[in-house]
């Protein structure tokens, strides 16, 4: 079992994805979320899936504003169990 911090931003139609407090990934993307009469679906592909993801989720919060790379950084080690996480580069 290994516990890691994922994080994901967007600003304006630039998104960047964390793992645990470290940028893996930055991609654009145009669309406006859809406003949705459907349940949110956290760990699941969609409704009635079949691909769901099996782990455990810990905390999942939503901010109203983008994070930066030092808010993602203190968040993670705010919440981060007793051990220390390992991460690689910054």
């Amino acid at each position: 079992n290994r516990w890691n911090h994922l994080a994901i931003t967007r600003s304006g139609n630039t998104f960047t994805t964390y793992k645990n407090g470290v940028q893996q990934d930055t991609w654009s993307n145009s669309s406006a979320i859809a406003a949705s009469s459907n349940p949110s679906i956290l760990g699941g592909a969609y409704a009635n899936s079949t691909y769901y993801y099996t782990g455990s989720i810990d905390a999942f919060t939503v901010y109203n504003a983008g994070l930066s790379k030092a808010q993602i950084r203190q968040n993670m080690e705010a919440h981060a169990p007793r051990y220390r996480v390992n991460t690689i580069g910054d």
